[in-house]
């Protein structure tokens, strides 16, 4: 069998990466892109203030049972919570099929 015969010429090598390069070019060009797309993370904070009570306190008397109970609410995605002297914030993220006017 003969190779030449086989074997795609150089030619049609360079018109087809060409004619990717091209289309690739084009597809550049007219493709909307935004640096910073305009999203919506369904998300919920919650401040719980208590004065004169110490973080450690904060965190395991307050901030656990809130964050063990809100655990159990359907499509909730992650849970941080932040505990200072006489506060604790807990911020909750849905997954992105919840509104987030009903995880309110």
């Amino acid at each position: 069998m003969d190779e030449a015969a086989t074997a795609p010429t150089p030619t049609v090598l360079l018109e087809f990466d060409r004619g990717t390069i091209v289309i690739g070019g084009l597809a550049y060009t007219t493709l909307p892109v935004n640096l910073i797309p305009d999203i919506d993370i369904p998300t919920v904070s919650v401040v719980i203030p208590y004065p004169g009570a110490g973080p450690e306190s904060m965190a395991d008397q307050v901030a656990k049972p809130v964050e063990d109970q809100l655990k159990t609410l359907s499509g909730v995605k992650h849970i941080t919570s932040s505990s200072i002297e006489g506060r604790t914030t807990l911020v909750v993220e849905f997954e992105n099929s919840v509104n987030g006017n009903q995880a309110m």
